[in-house]
Order: structure tokens, then sequence, then C-alpha cells
């Protein structure tokens, strides 16, 4: 199956989109690929190992990675080509600034990012950074600028049907993209085309999908505060009783998704829900009362090394404001998911933003329930949120004990690795960029 599609903001691109069928699982192709104009070049040729279905399987995972040289692109493709990973999940927050200069920097990033991407799968999450979030659309951060608008803005585009029904065409009436810079594009349509349409769980959008990956199903979120494209907003999203519309067709998925992957556990042992947003971690509790717009905002991410917060000045807000939210109030409607992730047993939810490292013991109701991972009651949460943010140090990485729900946390450029053979143990490394040194790990065992 081919698709082609036309991107013409102030440069013509036209993109590629072909799905392979009847692959040999794991085994090793090669490819070119070139335009279709008269007397196109063809690309060099590289090759990829083909998606499998079960055995062994290996995953790197993180967000937050920018066009820094000490991120951690280098690491992903020695790991892609040593067999170290099968496939990448990035968890939102891709490149920064992508349409800067005419795309040039989004373009400069792919460039960068081709040799591993080339030939390593990977799976693109939304993060604020590709957002639909515009000016009078986000209680939150209302000011939100244009350049930020690429991945899903005008999600009509690969829209779930009312009442959370599976796509029945490739794609919706009327939908469209409306992405505003080349990397965005192409990050739409290609989830759309792949996950999407194809995941274990179609959900017809970008926003938010599933993937069965050898042992692993993942899950992948939109929590993005602002509007929704049913017509929700993040502050109903997974209960929307508000104006009488019911569940958002997001709450819907996922419960379906998480019904059915827990459900096939014979098959596909381990559930991973990733977003972009953090559910629990120290620095988000130790800043409870601090400003949510900031915290989604540009201006939190001038630390490299965490995330910056900024005070409320509750004086001046206006009731309902954006600038009144607090980092608690958002959290609570980020939370509201974690109800269906414990009935349905997932056993990680990994985030990025915070531009830091931290894993919990297992949580269940808030309350972490062992000191262990040996056959654990409630889900382990893992911030992995510095892939290689704009000017992350070569050398300083840092990885020490918490206390209570924390296990551990670490600063510097970083991402980690999932594994597993077998349903019995799923083992998490986190990996720092400099030297490609596992600095902490971890494995969840049962019976």
């Amino acid at each position: 199956m081919y698709y082609a599609t036309w991107y013409t903001p102030a440069r013509n691109y036209t993109m590629h989109f072909v799905k392979f069928t009847a692959l040999e699982a794991r085994r090793q192709y090669t490819y070119k690929v070139r335009s279709g104009s008269t007397n196109a070049p063809w690309s060099k040729e590289f090759s990829f190992r083909a998606p499998y279905a079960s055995g062994e399987t290996k995953v790197a995972i993180y967000g937050d990675m920018g066009n820094d040289p000490n991120n951690n692109m280098g690491n992903l493709r020695t790991d892609c080509s040593t067999g170290a990973i099968d496939a990448i999940v990035h968890m939102g927050d891709h490149c920064y600034n992508l349409g800067q200069s005419d795309d040039a920097h989004g373009d400069a990033y792919m460039n960068g990012f081709q040799p591993t991407l080339a030939g390593c799968p990977w799976l693109p999450v939304i993060g604020n950074h590709e957002s639909y979030l515009g000016p009078g659309r986000d209680r939150v951060n209302p000011g939100t600028e244009a350049r930020y608008l690429n991945q899903t803005w005008g999600i009509a585009y690969g829209q779930m049907p009312e009442g959370g029904a599976a796509p029945t065409t490739v794609e919706q009436p009327g939908s469209k993209n409306t992405a505003t810079t080349a990397l965005g594009h192409l990050l739409t349509k290609g989830q759309y085309y792949g996950a999407a349409s194809h995941g274990s769980t179609p959900s017809g959008t970008s926003r938010y999908n599933s993937v069965d990956i050898g042992l692993f199903h993942i899950v992948a979120l939109d929590l993005n505060p602002g509007s929704t494209p049913d017509g929700s907003t993040l502050w109903a999203l997974w209960n929307n009783t508000e104006g009488g519309r019911g569940p958002s067709a997001q709450g819907l998925w996922l419960e379906q998704d998480l019904k059915a992957a827990d459900a096939n556990r014979a098959a596909v042992p381990w559930i991973i829900v990733t977003s972009h947003f953090p559910l629990h971690n120290t620095m988000l509790e130790e800043h409870a009362e601090t400003s949510a717009r900031h915290y989604v905002g540009d201006a939190g991410e001038d630390s490299v090394e965490g995330h910056e917060f900024t005070e409320h000045h509750f004086a001046a807000c206006k009731a309902g404001a954006g600038e009144c939210t607090t980092v608690a109030q958002l959290l609570a409607e980020q939370q509201a998911l974690i109800p269906i992730m414990e009935q349905y047993h997932v056993d990680v939810y990994d985030a990025g933003h915070v531009h830091s490292y931290e894993v919990t013991w297992p949580v269940l109701n808030g309350s972490a329930t062992a000191t262990n991972y040996t056959d654990p009651t409630g889900i382990v949460y893992i911030t992995e949120g510095n892939g290689g943010v704009p000017g992350v140090s070569k050398t300083k990485n840092s990885i020490k004990p918490c206390s209570g729900k924390c296990r551990m946390k670490g600063t510097g450029g970083a991402y980690g690795r999932f594994s597993a053979t077998d349903a019995k143990a799923l083992t998490y490394e986190h990996v720092e960029n400099p030297t490609g040194k596992v600095t902490d790990t971890w494995t969840i065992t049962r019976a």
C-alpha cells in the first residue's frame, strides 16, 4: 500500500509512505528510495530488521530531544545496529523550534536522525511542543505560539467517530492535516497511516494509538492541556459529563485498548503506557502550588536538568483564568486516567517533560505497595525526560536514591531500554548519553 502527500509552506515537499506486507519476523531487509520524478536519483541503501510478534523484545524509550551534539541519536544508532534495541519510542518534544527558518531547523534535526531512523522503527508520541494548542484554545497557556502547531493541529485529520467506535475508512470524512512544519506533517501522517490505522486497537488518530511490539503492548496518549477534537477539554478528558457528552473519544478508546491488551497477556504479557507528561514525580509534588501555565509552556523549558517552576500570584488572578491553575490541579486531571490503568493491570507508565530521570516503586492508589519489584501490586512510574534537550551537558550525569514512592532519580542526558524474553521478567536500563553506560537498572519479576 502506497501513499504520497504534499506539504507546501515556503518550500515544496513530497512525502511518501509505503506499507510493507509479508515481512518475515526479524529478517534483515535492504531498501533504497527516490521520488517519483523522471530520472530522480536513488538514495543510498539502508537496512532494517523486520518487526516481530513474539520472543525477546528490546525497545529504547525517552522524551525531550533536540538539535544538540550531546543528544542520544548516536547511542540509538549503535544500539539498533548491534541489536541492543529493535525499536525507538520518543515520548514527545521532538527537535524544539522545528519550524524555525522555514523548516530548516526541523530539516537539520531529521538529517541528523536519519542514519538512526532509516534502520530502526520509530514511535513518536505527542508532547507540548507538538500539540495543537493555540491562542484562545488552551486554559493553561493561552498564548502558545503558532510555531508549535504542528503534529496534530486542527485534528479533524483521522478523528475518532462519535462514541469511540473504530474508524471505518482510511481517512474520516472531511479529515485533513493542518501541520505547519514538514516534520509535523511527517509525524502526523506517519502515525496515522501506521499505528492509528493498523495498530493493535486502531484509534483513527495520530494523537493517541497503540502497537504490539513482540512482548510489549505500547500505548501512546495525548495529555496536553487544552481543547480536544471531540469537543471536550483535558479537564474532563476521561469522564466528560460536561454538556452531556459523556466520556471523551480518547477515554473510550483507552478503556477498549487496555481491556483487549489485558485479555491478550498470553501472547503479549507486558503493558507499557506512555505520554509526554509524568503522573508521579517528586519535582511535581514539591512544586504542586506553582503555575501550571509555566510548567507546560516555553518558560518552564529553561532548565536542562529538571524543569523550572514559578509561584502563583493569586491576588491578581481571576476565577478560572489559565494563569491561576496550579501544577497540582493539572496533575489531578491527568491522573484521572490512573484508575483505568490500574483496572487493567498496566505494568509501567513512562513519560518525559521533566528533564531528568526518576523511577518509583510499584504504586497503587497513590501509595507504594513494596520496596521491590517482585510480583508487584501496582504500576511502576518512570520519568525519562532528557534524551538530549538543547544545552545538555556531555559530562554531567548523576544518580541517587530517593524516598517515599521514589526509588531512584538522576540528571543528565540519558534514555531507557526495556527488554524481556518472556512473561516472567521485564528489565529497564537507564543509559547515560556521554558514555553509553548503564547507571541504573531494575527488573519486574513474576512467579
